[in-house]
């Protein structure tokens, strides 16, 4: 839940820590931690955030993936398209593909 004004995350659907493997993000946040120096929002650690360490904003991810699917004209399905988007990826990976 979010504190007055704060950003709330949510766990995952068992509750139990997911282990990603993301050498290569977190050295570009390494970057981003130098150029930001000590104005960096190192607190959250978060794996996806903005340059500054600060939380992405959900609208301006689907807002992202919205113009993705525009440029690559994909027709856009109706509803949750990142949910799609992530079960679709989820199966290919399972089926080797």
């Amino acid at each position: 839940m979010p504190d007055q004004g704060g950003p709330g995350f949510k766990g995952t659907k068992t509750d139990e820590p997911r282990v990603l493997k993301l050498e290569e993000r977190r050295k570009k946040q390494d970057a981003f931690r130098a150029q930001f120096g000590p104005d960096y929002q190192a607190d959250l650690d978060l794996v996806f955030a903005n340059p500054d360490g600060s939380p992405l904003k959900p609208n301006s991810i689907s807002a992202t993936v919205s113009l993705l699917f525009k440029r690559f004209g994909i027709p856009k399905p109706k509803g949750e398209s990142l949910r799609l988007l992530r079960h679709t990826m989820a199966s290919q990976m399972l089926a080797g593909s």
